[in-house]
């Protein structure tokens, strides 16, 4: 109980051991939207993530990675309350992991689905399906499979430039993600 012991290795031996509790921040990531179109429904998104976190201890990955999305939003009503429907599908090119032996791969495609509702006019609801392929090929499930999650939350907006964003993720391909996962954001627009 309240021990932890933490270790990768392929053929050649162990080339990560944690036997500790560690802490830190992450990889910064930097997102950039445009939305396009006469309607606004369609947006590109790009994103570079920074290797500022901490690779010793799992908390960044040791490299730069830059990716691109596109995401499509239906709006709909339902009664007199707005809802829509959503998907994109995107690409991350990703560089070498440094403490993880096997080989990774160059690029993770990613896709989501989902459907939110608007329970008031400065709030709602919100469910998502995400998908990414494996980031390395291994024959551990963990880091070698494809990972799903489902996100269920909602979302406050203030005005019209803030939203604040709250949700529980659970992973349904088990082993490939996190078991639960507490999200919070905040996002500012101008």
């Amino acid at each position: 109980e309240d021990e932890l012991s933490f270790e990768l290795a392929n053929g050649r031996g162990s080339f990560l051991m944690m036997a500790e509790r560690t802490t830190g921040f992450g990889d910064v990531q930097l997102r950039v939207a445009r939305a396009l179109g006469r309607d606004g429904q369609l947006v590109l998104q790009g994103t570079l993530k920074l290797p500022t976190g901490d690779e010793g201890v799992l908390a960044g990955s040791g490299s730069a990675d830059a990716g691109v999305s596109l995401f499509k939003l239906s709006p709909f009503t339902v009664g007199e309350r707005s809802a829509s429907f959503f998907w994109g599908a995107g690409a991350l090119h990703v560089g070498d992991a440094d403490r993880i032996a096997f080989a990774g791969e160059s690029f993770i495609y990613t896709g989501i689905v989902g459907a939110a509702f608007q329970l008031r006019p400065r709030f709602g609801i919100k469910g998502q399906i995400d998908y990414h392929s494996p980031f390395f090929d291994s024959p551990l499930e963990e880091i070698g499979e494809a990972a799903i999650q489902a996100t269920v939350g909602a979302w406050f907006r203030p005005n019209r430039r803030a939203l604040y964003e709250f949700a529980v993720v659970e992973d349904l391909e088990v082993s490939t993600a996190p078991d639960i996962v507490v999200h919070v954001a905040a996002q500012w627009s101008w």
